[in-house]
This record gives structure tokens, sequence and C-alpha cells, in this order.
């Protein structure tokens, strides 16, 4: 089944990106594969997946924000 959706995924991606993830016995617990152009590079370090993401102009790295539990709850999010 995984091999026949790949293929499907394959032929409607039409240039886009395609990231096929499912859940293996290894050390992650997951294997993938993917298709297409994609700013994001895949690399296997010791059995671990890594995804390396360029750099931006001024030398540094993507800024991410961190959203912790406390953060949802003064905005009055929760999980409930």
């Amino acid at each position: 089944m995984r091999d026949e959706l790949w293929a499907l995924a394959r032929q409607k991606c039409k240039g886009g990106y395609v990231l096929q993830v499912w859940s293996t016995n290894s050390p992650q617990g997951y294997a993938y594969r993917s298709l297409g152009p994609t700013d994001r590079t895949l690399h296997d370090f010791e059995g671990i997946a890594l995804v390396r993401r360029p750099r931006t102009k001024d030398g540094e790295g993507p800024k991410l924000k961190l959203v912790t539990d406390d953060a949802k709850e003064e905005k009055g999010e929760s999980e409930e």
C-alpha cells in the first residue's frame, strides 16, 4: 500500500515537493522518502533523520518561534 501511495504522489506532484513518512522498527521509529525541490535537505546521521535548512543571507539560521505551554495559557489556549 505504501508503494502504491508513493506512486500516486509522484504522479500528482508535477514539480512540487512530496514527503512520505511511515513508522518502522528503527532507532528513530520512522523512515521517509522525498521527491522534488525544497530548500530543506534530509540527512541520515548514524540512523537518525535530520533536516538541514539553509542559512539566511545574513548568515544566521531561520528564526523559530517556540510556543510553550505557559505561552498558550497566557493567551487563554489550552489542550482540553
